[in-house]
């Protein structure tokens, strides 16, 4: 027996070991080892992660990642994507680079949390600068119209509802009630809702697309009679409108009454 005999026996490379580490016999190798655990934990067994040597061993950091939950395809990651989230092709994009990168289920899916939020946030903002606008928009066309606003409101519905006849489906209708949100536009809509009682649009005989219905006309009547400008102008011969309005009451008149206007 050797003068570290308790050694006799072992590999070469243990010997060289014990021989490093100055171990003396068995005490001291087992109490190195009752250190480690104690520095490691018991419980760490079997869980310790080693990481490559090298940043271009893509099997090793693979092999990393999927024990720190990467899933084995992009297709295993388990989303909560909303439809209004974006395309297929975005998602399918999104689940390659997560997985291309190494991400695990909870960081992928931490991270379209937070792309959803920002989405959400993006869209309340989007809707409250809407209604901002559309509360701009009334108040300048109050100050613009005074007291003809009512009557030039609906004008503008008039003519809205006019050409959105021949449009198809909804959009075509929310696209045209969009533009009545914005001073410019719902203006341009009065005038034409308003020249579509006078001369050229009222008639059936000058333009089909615009003839007014019987009931399209007595609803227009019923407005008019509740429009203090038009009244005033109707009323007074005086007035520098009133011939036009006399007329154009006369023209509604005939064809609430299902007559050809004149």
């Amino acid at each position: 027996m050797t003068e570290n005999g308790w050694l006799d026996g072992l590999p070469e490379e243990l010997r060289a070991l014990a021989a490093a580490k100055r171990w003396d016999g068995p005490a001291a190798a087992l109490e190195s080892y009752r250190q480690l655990e104690r520095l490691m934990g018991a419980d760490r067994a079997g869980r310790a992660l080693v990481l490559p040597a090298r940043d271009d061993d893509a099997d090793g950091w693979r092999a990393v990642h999927a024990r720190l939950g990467c899933p084995e395809s992009p297709d295993g990651y388990a989303l909560d994507m909303p439809d209004d989230m974006g395309t297929d092709d975005a998602v399918a994009e999104f689940r390659a680079l997560a997985h291309d990168a190494g991400l695990s289920q909870a960081q992928a899916q931490r991270l379209t949390g937070w792309w959803r939020g920002r989405l959400d946030a993006a869209l309340a903002a989007h809707a409250g600068a809407r209604q901002t606008a559309d509360r701009d928009a009334e108040t300048a066309l109050r100050a613009r119209w005074g007291g003809d606003y009512d009557r030039r409101r609906a004008d503008a519905a008039r003519a809205l509802a006019r050409f959105a006849r021949g449009l198809e489906g909804a959009d075509g209708m929310a696209e045209l009630e969009g533009l009545a949100g914005r001073p410019a536009a719902l203006a341009m809509m009065a005038d034409v809702g308003a020249a579509l009682g006078e001369d050229g649009f009222a008639g059936g005989g000058h333009d089909g697309g615009f003839a007014m219905s019987a009931d399209e006309a007595r609803r227009e009547l019923e407005t008019l009679q509740r429009d203090k400008g038009f009244m005033a102008a109707f009323l007074d011969a005086n007035h520098p409108d009133h011939a036009r309005q006399v007329q154009r009451a006369r023209r509604l008149n005939r064809l609430a009454a299902g007559l050809e206007p004149d």
